[in-house]
Parts: structure tokens; C-alpha cells; sequence
């Protein structure tokens, strides 16, 4: 037998703190993570790992074939305001937008979690849209299908700085809370 769960699992990362990734902000934001699930990590099935790992070889084959169309593939840039740094990762660039590749199950329609992340790119990434697509395949082709479009709007860009401020300051009381009451044990 060969264990692979090591390597499912990867190596662990201490969050930080300041430091908010685009993709996992919206659950933060909208109080489904918990600021513990947040500082701690969410708990992951073996079958959760998987899933994410295929998710990563489907992703990297697909930027493989956009980088012959033009495009620039897996574009990290921080945001930093305040002491805080807003992360995003974009899977696929050109000039004039952008596009956020989704995996998983097949939808008609992108979710409200991944039309958040694509506008947030939009400001981030200096582009007046972001492309939501999904790979599909049929018997005579295969493509990527746009399930949704999102427009640059940086005003609403500074209102969702302004709640990651606050959460912010809600993690660090926390973080506080959580270490005195560690003290005491």
C-alpha cells in the first residue's frame, strides 16, 4: 500500500492575520466561516482533499491550452490598505479580462460566492470584467462555458474593504479573547 495522505493534506500554513484571500472572503463576510473556522483552518475529509487536488490538475491543463490563446495563467497581486492585505490569484488574464475557472459541479448559473470573487478581481486586477467559466464537455467538442460576468465597480470594492476592516478587528478581539483564555489553562 502507498500512502498518499501527506501529500493530499500538503504541508500546513499559519494564517496571517492582516492577510485576506479574495477567494475565501465572501464565507467570512457573510458569517458561514466562523472566525475560528478562519484563524484555524476548516476541518477536511481525505475525500475533500481529493476533490480539491483534481480541481488543481483540472485547472492547470485547462491554462495550459489558454497560455497558447494569449493568456497570462495564475496572476497573484496583494492589495495593501491600512495594514491589510487583500490577496487574489486569478486563473487566466488578457488585456481587457479576466477569467475565474470553476470545477466542480456543473452550474448554469455562477454562484453569488464566485460572482463576489470574480467582481472583487475586477478592481484588483485593473480590469473592467472577470468571466466566470466552466469546462464542458460533449461528443463532438470541448469548451469553456461563461456561467457568469462580472463589471468592475470600485465603489463597491471599497464598501467590501470597509467590512474586511471590520472583520478584521472582530478576528484580532478574538485572537486576544482566545489566547488570554489559553493563559489561564
Amino acid at each position: 500500500m502507498i500512502d498518499l495522505t501527506d501529500y493530499l493534506k500538503g504541508e500546513p500554513r499559519e494564517r496571517k492575520l492582516n492577510r485576506f484571500s479574495i477567494s475565501e472572503l465572501y464565507y467570512l463576510l457573510a458569517g458561514w466561516t466562523s472566525i475560528e473556522e478562519y484563524v484555524n483552518g476548516q476541518k477536511r475529509t481525505m475525500h475533500d482533499y481529493w476533490t480539491m487536488q483534481l480541481g488543481n490538475l483540472k485547472h492547470e491543463w485547462i491554462q495550459i491550452h489558454l497560455k497558447t490563446l494569449g493568456y497570462e495563467c495564475e496572476v497573484k497581486k496583494v492589495h495593501e490598505i491600512d495594514g491589510l492585505e487583500i490577496v487574489g490569484r486569478a486563473d487566466a488574464l488578457k488585456e481587457d479580462h479576466g477569467l475565474e475557472i470553476k470545477t466542480g459541479k456543473a452550474r448554469d448559473k455562477a454562484s453569488s460566492s464566485q460572482m463576489f470573487q470574480a467582481k472583487m478581481y475586477c478592481t484588483l486586477f485593473e480590469l473592467p470584467e472577470f468571466h466566470i467559466v466552466q469546462p464542458y464537455i460533449n461528443t463532438d467538442c470541448a469548451y469553456l462555458k461563461t456561467i457568469g460576468t462580472a463589471k468592475r465597480d470600485d465603489k463597491w470594492f471599497q464598501k467590501q474593504i470597509e467590512k474586511i476592516k471590520i472583520k478584521h478587528e472582530e478576528i484580532i478581539l478574538w485572537k486576544n479573547q482566545h489566547n488570554a483564555q489559553s493563559a489561564k489553562k
